[in-house]
């Protein structure tokens, strides 16, 4: 195929924003997860050296392909591409969840105040207990939330240590039982790097236990890392 050819039929889905809408359209253009995509990027991307903001996203974008690819060229190979890069929220929640997430998502890079965070932990906590009750939902979506929960109670790690501390655990535990390393390993190494951030300031000069924990969490992180293509 021409390169024009290969950049038209491509252009639709790289240059869509790499959300829900993205994850939808490759799911319908299947034909887009072929070599000449893969070929034409490889191309694209060396045009971009000078620009290195767009050649991680095309770098990105050939990543998506390839391993939706790898995983066999079908609508659930390109969810869990998305799923392993994005996490379980790149899907299409249900109308309720939808509606907690655009209360508190558009806002997360605002200051999280008490009050706020406070609020989040009880959206989050109530999104996780609903969606264990609904066999519809996928469990990587839950996994999610449990991740996000997590990270809420890992703003109050260093004021509230003692009772903080299992709670992220457990959290990013429940995250790491539904993300596992055959189907996941992407979003699994970020859960585990984070896991060891918690344990990490959890420990002091008397929890040298603790570090060895944070240690072992970052081995696990690095040798899935050493494993995948770079992203």
């Amino acid at each position: 195929m021409l390169l024009t050819a290969c950049y038209q039929k491509l252009s639709p889905w790289l240059y869509s924003p790499l959300d829900r809408r993205g994850r939808a359209y490759l799911e319908s253009h299947l034909d887009l997860l072929d070599a000449e995509s893969d070929e034409f990027l490889e191309l694209f991307i060396a045009e971009y050296k000078e620009k290195p903001e767009e050649q991680r996203r095309l770098r990105l974008a050939r990543h998506i392909l390839r391993d939706a690819s790898e995983r066999g060229r079908t609508t659930e190979a390109v969810r869990d591409t998305y799923i392993n890069v994005f996490g379980g929220l790149i899907l299409d929640p249900p109308a309720w969840l939808q509606e907690i997430e655009q209360q508190w998502m558009p806002r997360l890079a605002e200051p999280w105040t008490e009050r706020r965070a406070a609020l989040g932990k009880l959206q989050l906590r109530g999104a996780i207990e609903r969606a264990q009750l609904d066999l519809t939902i996928s469990p990587t979506i839950g996994a999610e939330l449990q991740f996000l929960l997590g990270n809420l109670f890992a703003n109050d790690l260093l004021k509230r240590p003692a009772d903080t501390f299992e709670t992220i655990v457990d959290c990013y535990t429940a995250a790491l039982q539904v993300y596992s390393i055959e189907r996941y390993p992407l979003r699994r190494a970020k859960i585990l790097l984070t896991l060891g951030d918690v344990y990490r300031r959890q420990a002091t000069d008397q929890h040298a236990d603790l570090l060895l924990q944070a240690t072992y969490y970052y081995g696990q992180a690095l040798g899935i890392y050493n494993t995948c293509e770079p992203v």
